[in-house]
């Protein structure tokens, strides 16, 4: 299992969103600590391991170490 942290300006952006939207991202985020890579997910090109994954119109961008 993978540790997640979550920045502070992601965090408050997070915030902004609506409700809903806010449960369906955490536990999407969440699932990322169990599977760090999962179906959907897209690497940046260009950018060392920088990853991305839709949740309705929002983009999750992820990094994974290790």
């Amino acid at each position: 299992m993978y540790a997640l942290r979550i920045s502070k300006k992601a965090a408050k952006q997070l915030k902004t969103l609506p409700t809903e939207y806010q449960q369906r991202i955490s536990r999407k985020i969440d699932q990322l600590a169990h599977t760090p890579r999962p179906r959907g997910v897209k690497k940046l090109s260009g950018k060392l391991d920088i990853y991305r994954i839709r949740q309705g119109p929002y983009r999750i961008l992820f990094q994974v170490r290790g």
